[in-house]
């Protein structure tokens, strides 16, 4: 077996060498961003409203997947309401709903009849696009006139708050 043994590697011509010309393998992570919804959300519409959870992403390739992913461990419901979230995308062609949040929760009757869950979901994203803007939007779904509450919680632990990450996917 041949062995190389190098001292430098120089561009040619001194040419600089930026992360363009690289070429990382198909499914290596190119890069992440991720934003913490800081306040607690709440509605009693029937139309879905913005959560304040939205991103902003521009790919370094238009080739890339994004793999987009949304958690959300603190939801609650009241009385006769239900919590309907979707993701939705827009990459310069107006917002679409792009998937759907599911979960789970419990009944508490503590105090007010309520339902406490998490909502989660992850979308892996063709891209193409060289930017993209995703938000999470949410509604009452049975439209009752009750509150349904995003991101509720008690307390200052910042590792109850929801999330949306979005990872750039080399292809």
């Amino acid at each position: 077996m041949s062995k190389i043994y190098v001292d430098e590697i120089l561009p040619k011509d001194n040419a600089k060498i930026t992360a363009a010309d690289l070429q990382l393998p198909a499914g290596s992570v190119i890069q992440v961003q991720q934003v913490v919804l800081t306040s607690d959300v709440l509605t009693s519409s029937g139309s879905y409203v913005d959560s304040g959870l939205a991103i902003t992403f521009t790919p370094h390739y238009t080739t890339s997947k994004l793999l987009v992913s949304v958690v959300c461990p603190n939801t609650i419901v009241l009385g006769s309401g239900s919590l309907g979230a979707t993701v939705q995308r827009n990459h310069g062609t107006g917002w679409q709903n792009q998937f759907g949040l599911a979960g789970d929760s419990g009944f508490d009757e503590l105090s007010t009849p309520q339902y406490n869950g998490s909502l989660a979901a992850q979308f892996l994203d063709t891209g193409g696009y060289s930017s993209i803007q995703y938000k999470v939007v949410f509604k009452n779904g049975q439209n009752s006139g009750q509150n349904v509450y995003l991101n509720s919680y008690t307390g200052s632990d910042p590792k109850v708050r929801a999330t949306m990450t979005v990872m750039e996917i080399a292809q």
